[in-house]
């Protein structure tokens, strides 16, 4: 009889234990996990504390270092090196600007000054009988006159200065002419823009007998002698500056362009 007693006795033991043995189990796994994912958030908060004190202590270091610099004697220096850099600089710059200023407005008043003018046009001169009738010469001449023929010429005038010139009446000379013939300007005033032109008219008297030869070599061909005298317009003209120059343009040294064709048809 004892022995069975003991016999349920350690039965009882071993089943009243098991649960007990199974309970703790579960605790210990739940408290593992916990501890854990604290490690690993403790860990994290290290890793930044720990750059952050790399940070602020690089930080620190470079801010020590500028500012010992920048207090000391070197970047004194250096920014008075600087300084004068700068000052040269800007004192270049503003020294090339007026410079190239006062090149500019030297270059535009002696533009102003410019008076320069030539014969223009196609053709340079044109005849046309008094009255005012048409120019000659939309055909070949093919007869050569005789006497004295008179005459209203057309003579272009162009303009090469950039800014507008004042012209003054005219005269214009040369062999087989009556006398020294009196131009105008066409326009009333003289005034030529600048790269304009205009015309010098008046009206000539030629001694087409004095001029015979001339006025063959237009009809049948050939070349007339040349002249010692040229036909020439001499005038005066009016710059910008209100100066003075004196003109002399040479129509040419034959006497072809005008007399030949005032005596010839």
């Amino acid at each position: 009889m004892p022995r069975l007693a003991s016999s349920r006795t350690v039965s009882t033991s071993t089943e009243s234990s098991a649960p007990a043995a199974e309970t703790p189990a579960g605790d210990g796994d739940d408290g593992a996990s916990v501890t854990g994912g604290d490690g690993r958030v403790a860990a994290r908060s290290r890793l930044a504390t720990a750059f952050a004190a790399i940070f602020g202590a690089v930080s620190g270091a470079v801010s020590g270092r500028a500012s010992r610099y920048f207090a000391g004697p070197g970047w004194q220096r250096t920014k008075r090196s600087a300084d004068w850099v700068m000052l040269v600089v800007v004192v270049g710059a503003l020294g090339w600007t007026l410079c190239s200023s006062v090149f500019l407005g030297t270059r535009a008043v002696s533009n102003r000054g410019i008076a320069v003018v030539h014969l223009g046009g196609q053709p340079e001169v044109q005849i046309m009988p008094v009255g005012g009738a048409a120019p000659r010469y939309e055909v070949l001449p093919s007869q050569v006159l005789t006497g004295s023929q008179t005459a209203q010429v057309s003579i272009s005038i162009a303009n090469d200065s950039p800014d507008g010139i004042v012209i003054t009446p005219g005269t214009l000379t040369g062999p087989y002419l009556a006398g020294a013939v009196g131009l105008r300007p066409d326009n009333g005033t003289g005034y030529i823009l600048g790269n304009g032109t205009i015309h010098f008219v008046g009206t000539v008297t030629v001694s087409c007998d004095a001029a015979a030869a001339v006025a063959r070599a237009l009809v049948h061909g050939g070349s007339a002698e040349q002249q010692q005298q040229p036909t020439a317009i001499a005038f005066e003209l009016r710059d910008t500056n209100k100066v003075m120059h004196k003109a002399y343009l040479v129509i040419d040294t034959t006497a072809a362009a005008l007399q030949g064709r005032v005596c010839t048809r």
